[in-house]
């Protein structure tokens, strides 16, 4: 992998060595819209990917709720082992867990995939590999597939400049862990999902105890 995005794969290395998995982990991220976004997703037989997959909590829910395979891509080499971790005890034997970038989905087969998470990963890449991965996703997905996008809130220049954000391109930022933020508003999200996918329903997640908020997108595969 370039260097592009080292620090920020330091960065959350440095998190994942210190968080403690759960012992007896439950099947929900503790968020209702998010766990109801995430079952919108499932069926039986699901192939599912999850890029960016952090805790892998959003698979592990899905996981107890449908049969299928599993996969997940992350470039944390801590965030997998959490991972890992979680799924040890669960009945669920077809559930891959890897080491990846976002060069990675170019591996991945054409019309392979039922749906996609991608959660507070795509707007965290610059803009050109951003742009990418909504590409490679709509490739890889079936006929109809389906895409859990979440993204962190839109963010006026005064409030960048209050978070340490510094701008580095038009709509791209970068905090001091290396972090990037591909800035976009509701609107401009509108004009890069549009030709690829559906949007099913769009609405905001209060994550309380983040203390800040999130946008949903849920999307269907357009046929083209």
């Amino acid at each position: 992998m370039k260097d592009t995005y080292k620090s920020a794969i330091d960065f959350w290395d440095r998190v994942f060595s210190k968080k403690q998995p759960a012992s007896s982990p439950q099947p929900t991220t503790n968020y209702p819209m998010i766990d109801e976004g995430l079952l919108w997703l499932g069926k039986d037989d699901i192939n599912v990917l999850d890029v960016g997959f952090g805790t892998g909590m959003m698979l592990f829910v899905l996981a107890n709720h449908f049969s299928g395979h599993f996969y997940g891509i992350e470039a944390s080499r801590a965030a997998l082992e959490h991972a890992r971790y979680l799924f040890a005890e669960l009945s669920q034997p077809k559930v891959d867990l890897r080491l990846g970038s976002n060069k990675t989905l170019a591996e991945i087969p054409t019309n392979s995939m039922d749906a996609v998470i991608l959660s507070n990963i795509v707007d965290q890449l610059t803009d050109e590999d951003g742009l990418r991965m909504i590409e490679e996703t709509y490739r890889i997905l079936k006929k109809d597939g389906r895409v859990f996008l979440k993204l962190n809130p839109y963010l006026q220049d005064k409030e960048c400049k209050q978070y340490g954000l510094k701008k580095i391109a038009s709509e791209l930022y970068q905090d001091n862990n290396g972090m990037y933020l591909w800035n976009l508003s509701n609107a401009r999200w509108h004009e890069i999902l549009e030709p690829f996918f559906i949007i099913v329903k769009e609405q905001w997640i209060d994550l309380e105890h983040h203390g800040q908020t999130n946008r949903l997108f849920l999307l269907k595969k357009r046929r083209k």
